[in-house]
C-alpha cells in the first residue's frame, strides 16, 4: 500500500510539473494552426494510462485540444499528416521502447523536420537514449 501511494503521489506531482512546464514553455495561446494544441506520442504498452492522464490534465486544466491516437485515429496512414499539418506541439512520452516503435519514431521525425511543430520530451526513468 505504501508503494501504491508513493506511485500515485509521484505520478500526480510529475504530471502537474509537466503541465506547468508546458504552460511556461508554450503559453496558454490557442493553436494557431487548425487542429490540435498537442499530440501525445507514446508507447501503448508502457504508457497508455499516463498518456491518457496527460491528455485529461491538458484538456481540463488548460483547455487544450489534444490528439491521442487511440481516441482520434481512424486510419494509420493519416497519422504522419496529422503531425505535420494539424499539431502545434508533439509531446513525446519517452519510455524504454518509445523510439523503437516505427510509428513513434516516425512521429518524432516528422515533427522535428516541420518548423511549425514544437517537440517536448518527457523522459521517464525507464528511458535510455538509443545507441545507434
Amino acid at each position: 500500500t505504501i508503494r501504491v501511494l508513493g506511485t500515485i503521489s509521484f505520478s500526480a506531482f510529475f504530471f502537474f510539473g509537466i503541465s506547468a512546464l508546458l504552460i511556461s514553455i508554450c503559453g496558454l495561446s490557442q493553436c494557431s494552426r487548425s487542429g490540435y494544441d498537442g499530440f501525445v506520442c507514446h508507447h501503448k504498452r508502457d504508457a497508455a494510462a499516463q498518456a491518457r492522464l496527460l491528455k485529461m490534465i491538458l484538456r481540463s486544466g488548460y483547455n487544450w485540444k489534444v490528439f491521442l491516437d487511440s481516441d482520434n485515429l481512424q486510419d494509420l496512414e493519416e497519422l504522419f499528416d496529422i503531425v505535420k499539418t494539424k499539431v502545434q506541439r508533439l509531446i513525446v512520452y519517452l519510455t524504454r521502447d518509445t523510439l523503437r516503435r516505427p510509428w513513434c519514431a516516425g512521429e518524432v521525425t516528422i515533427a522535428t523536420s516541420t518548423a511549425a511543430v514544437g517537440v517536448i520530451a518527457v523522459c521517464t526513468p525507464s528511458f535510455a537514449a538509443p545507441s545507434e
